[in-house]
């Protein structure tokens, strides 16, 4: 079988390719960024284990960790005009990678760097002088945290899904 390699098709398709690119630099710029806001919050409820939240954040992440991304974009895209969301192409992808990302990788990558990387003191010395745990996350435990986490969030990647 004999395959001839057509440069002229190629730059006929250029423009297309071009689109395809920035789109996909579009999608996945505002995928990382929720997603990485999805990590911090729900590591946030995790590491001050908030009764009713902490089995929420606990409950989305075992749920998107175990089912399928390909399963998850087709409810995105099919399902859920069928309970009257309906959203576009774009969106139905952005919000899929987001809700992937946010739980697939950052949540737990997040929690695990927040509490390895600030000590134990750090929040006992945090308690002694009143700090409230929404200045604590801020002020302390988010800057000393996630200068660990964000370099690590390619690595904890898991796509055998």
């Amino acid at each position: 079988m004999k395959h001839n390699f057509d440069v002229a098709y190629i730059i006929a398709s250029l423009p297309a390719l071009l689109e395809g690119m920035r789109m996909t630099i579009i999608v996945s710029a505002i995928s990382i960024t929720l997603a990485i806001a999805i990590g911090v919050a729900g590591a946030s409820v995790r590491i001050f284990n908030t009764p009713i939240l902490s089995l929420i954040a606990r409950a989305y992440v075992e749920f998107i960790r175990n089912t399928p991304l390909l399963v998850q974009i087709f409810f995105i895209f099919s399902g859920c005009p069928a309970l009257g969301l309906k959203l576009s192409v774009f969106w139905s992808g952005t919000v899929a990678l987001t809700i992937w990302g946010g739980a697939a990788c950052n949540i737990e990558n997040f929690r695990r760097r927040l509490s390895s990387s600030v000590g134990k003191g750090m929040r006992e010395a945090a308690e002694a002088l009143r700090i409230d745990r929404l200045r604590y996350l801020w002020l302390i435990a988010l800057p000393l945290g996630l200068r660990v986490a964000i370099p690590s969030v390619p690595k904890h990647v898991d796509f055998r899904c």
